[in-house]
């Protein structure tokens, strides 16, 4: 698996519970149509700014980042939405805002309150991103909120709001894209917080999670790849195989502290709870059979990544956006995705690379009770198979690079220290890898002044041994 981030829709947010948007006993899109539609009246339902947003009474301004056409009000919308999506998400006010903007102009396409709830009759005047700005809005509003039933409601009406969408537009990419993102993060926010090792599959207060992250994936397959490729589409897919990443990080480690662990015998107790944790979650627990595939489903992130990449590539290289950022010297934010991918792709090698380069070391360095194989593979099978996933790593890595980013050096060079102690020691590639590490470290070294001086001389030590 990559790296691990945040999910999606938790972010800071989570720990930043703000206003509470619901009354008792009401559904999110009634509650916030009611209110939406109060607020609308008392401002006699004038559409938004096209330079900037009002959101709730003046107590907020969200100056928009793209320059949109003051006469199209769906355009706003959407630039608000974008605007948001490049935000911390932590602001509620500005959610409320964009669900009441897309409340009044259901409203006045659709013609009434009760049509606007239930029924798309008219809804074919909007288009299918509408639809999706709209589930996405209320599906993060369930981030705000640590009550499950309101949480519930949340994630319900992103749903209904998208299937909605699809009854006007049933083969849109964007209202796929939503789905899948919605589920996938449904599954942590609204089931998983509220499991323990006990849990166990009990109707739709506790499903079987495997169940709903195939539904997750089918919507993600389902997405037309060459369906006019935007620069929001490659961040959307990127998001959602972020929160896949996320979500197998969640399941994998479930139940497990690692708090408090030392250095030196961090890894024999993770082993340890791992397989603790593996006798304890029963098959009837909710979690279950999505933890027996974990190996799968990391191969089907991976997979998927790496189609990303490639129309990503191939798009970057289309439109010449690395020419144009060579000439003005500033990073587009299509090249740092690719950058970013990169990275998680070539750190993904390097974790399926830790096992085999284990073994190698146990069979070649600490092998007192003179083992012939460990797990089914001998020290020279384990070393060609911990090389080639290191190498496969390092030209990730190397595509990740940055100029700007002296991390992003180390990364490379850390990942080719590990590739040299796969080789014999003090032969010709192992000392012309550790050369190569070396010169990367060095020059990182100096961008940051003495940041990385504990690595480069364990390094040095280590060759002048």
């Amino acid at each position: 698996m990559g790296p691990k981030r945040p999910l999606g829709l938790g972010r800071s947010s989570l720990a930043k519970k703000k206003q509470k948007i619901l009354s008792s006993g009401a559904s999110p899109e009634v509650e916030l149509e009611l209110k939406a539609e109060a607020e609308l009246e008392a401002k006699n339902e004038t559409p938004i700014s096209s330079e900037e947003v009002a959101i709730a009474d003046n107590e907020l301004t969200v100056e928009l980042e793209e320059a949109v056409d003051p006469t199209d009000e769906l355009s706003q919308l959407r630039a608000l939405w974008f605007t948001f999506l490049k935000s911390e998400r932590d602001n509620e006010l500005v959610l409320n805002g964009i669900i009441h903007e897309c409340d009044r102009l259901l409203r006045n396409t659709v013609g009434t309150k009760e049509s606007s709830l239930k029924s798309s009759s008219n809804s074919d005047k909007l288009p299918a991103y509408f639809h999706s700005i709209y589930a996405l809005s209320l599906a993060e509003l369930a981030a705000f909120n640590s009550e499950t039933d309101k949480v519930k409601d949340f994630f319900d009406a992103a749903l209904e709001r998208v299937q909605l969408g699809f009854e006007s537009h049933p083969n849109s990419s964007e209202l796929f894209l939503a789905k899948s993102k919605i589920l996938l993060n449904r599954i942590p926010l609204e089931y998983i917080s509220k499991m323990d090792l006990d849990s166990q599959v009990s109707g739709s207060k506790n499903p079987e999670v495997l169940n709903l992250l195939e539904d997750a994936l089918d919507s993600y397959s389902k997405i037309n790849k060459n369906e006019n490729l935007k620069n929001s589409y490659f961040k959307e897919c990127s998001e959602i195989l972020d929160s896949l990443n996320d979500l197998l990080d969640i399941v994998e480690n479930f139940g497990r502290n690692d708090e408090g662990l030392d250095s030196d015998d961090e890894e024999e107790e993770i082993e340890e709870q791992q397989q603790q944790l593996e006798q304890k979650l029963s098959k009837k627990h909710p979690l279950y059979k999505l933890a027996q595939k974990i190996k799968d489903y990391t191969l089907w992130w991976r997979k998927n990544t790496q189609d990303l990449l490639l129309q990503l590539d191939f798009y970057i290289k289309e439109n010449n956006l690395d020419k144009i950022q060579n000439e003005i010297g500033e990073n587009n934010e299509l090249i740092l995705l690719y950058r970013e991918i990169n990275k998680k792709l070539g750190q993904s090698y390097l974790i399926e690379s830790e096992e085999p380069s284990s073994i190698y070391a146990s069979l070649t360095y600490d092998n007192e009770d003179d083992l012939n194989e460990i797990n089914g593979l001998t020290a020279e099978n384990s070393s060609k198979i911990a090389q080639n996933l290191i190498k496969k790593a390092i030209s990730y890595l190397l595509k990740a690079e940055d100029p700007e980013s002296p991390q992003s050096w180390v990364d490379i060079a850390e990942a080719q220290i590990s590739l040299g102690n796969l080789f014999e020691l003090e032969s010709d590639e192992q000392e012309n890898i550790y050369k190569e590490a070396e010169k990367r470290l060095r020059k990182a070294n100096r961008a940051t002044h003495g940041k990385y001086d504990d690595i480069l001389n364990n390094l040095c030590s280590n060759n002048d041994d």
